[in-house]
């Protein structure tokens, strides 16, 4: 995955007015989470706002560039998580993790399934189960997304987290007998279909009530 750079200062102060100080500047305060330390930052907006628009999975590797640090100048790091505000939308917040080259990290990515089933053109139906799963892998073998063909899946099979081919440097960690997705079998699928009977006969109509006779006997 590409390494894009951002410019990052350390600050020494923190705080509700120097927030809003820094956001006035279009700089976005922020957190660099390392060795189980924290380092105030802030960056630049523009980049940031771009960087979280167009990386679609939230595990872009990025070069910090500590502009006045006075020991370490490039720190390569992820973003953790972001805060925006609850009615402009505005992003507040940043959170980093720093990473390193030769440490493996956990990510979450989307599984796309490709195609469409041999099953499924016979009849069957086809049912999603699970849209994501967690991996293991360097920061260098970082991708967005893990697909699968599942156009040979046949009815009535099952397609676990086992089956799938993954890119090179990236190891499963979600449970390897997690579903996929399904492909009923054909009768199952006809079965789903069918209307269901009415379990009850008609209500039978109440007879017509008679209007009492006001009349007196003689």
């Amino acid at each position: 995955m590409e390494t894009i750079t951002i410019d990052a200062a350390v600050r020494e102060k923190s705080g509700k007015g120097v927030a809003r100080k820094l956001r006035r500047a279009e700089r976005i305060p922020g957190v660099l989470n390392h060795g189980g330390k924290t380092t105030a930052l802030d960056v630049d907006k523009k980049s940031l706002v771009k960087l979280i628009n167009t990386k679609k999975s939230g595990y872009a590797v990025l070069n910090l560039n500590m502009t006045n640090a006075p020991d370490q100048k490039s720190r390569m790091a992820m973003v953790k998580e972001f805060q925006v505000h609850p009615v402009t939308r505005e992003l507040i917040h940043v959170d980093f993790r720093e990473v390193k080259a030769e440490e493996k990290v956990r990510i979450h990515l989307p599984v796309i399934l490709k195609g469409t089933p041999v099953g499924v053109k016979l009849g069957g139906q086809l049912r999603v189960v699970t849209w994501s799963l967690d991996f293991d892998c360097l920061p260098s073998d970082i991708v967005d997304r893990v697909e699968m063909d599942i156009s040979s899946v046949g009815p009535g099979k099952t397609v676990h987290a086992s089956d799938l081919s993954l890119p090179s440097g990236l190891t499963l960690k979600s449970p390897p007998k997690t579903v996929l997705c399904q492909v009923s079998t054909v009768a199952a699928a006809e079965a789903a279909a069918e209307p269901a009977e009415a379990s009850e006969a008609p209500a039978a109509a109440a007879p017509e009530s008679k209007p009492a006779d006001s009349g007196s006997k003689k």
